[in-house]
């Protein structure tokens, strides 16, 4: 995974607006072309979960607390999908890939 972060990182710090993993199949392929179109952004759901857990042991919080922060960033922001979420940190350098 560590490869892939990094691969993840750099993608969409050069304006990538999905991100599919290898593993996830044509049906999540198709999901991510729907969302660019309507112009969101989209990353594959297992990224959206890796950045969690590390962030977790990161700040020593439990995973519901920062899910919990996390749906109020997007409430607060107005993002509709967790990705978009994402996308945002990455761009501002809010986040990186390699927590």
């Amino acid at each position: 995974m560590c490869t892939e972060d990094a691969y993840v990182s750099q993608a969409l710090r050069n304006g990538a607006s999905a991100f599919v993993l290898k593993s996830r199949g044509f049906v999540d392929l198709l999901h991510a072309v729907y969302e660019v179109v309507a112009g969101r952004k989209h990353l594959s759901p297992e990224l959206d979960a890796d950045a969690i857990r590390q962030l977790v042991a990161r700040l020593s919080i439990s995973q519901r607390t920062a899910e919990t922060h996390r749906a109020n960033i997007r409430k607060k922001f107005e993002f509709a999908r967790h990705a978009d979420l994402v996308s945002f940190a990455l761009r501002r350098g809010l986040l990186t890939r390699d927590l």
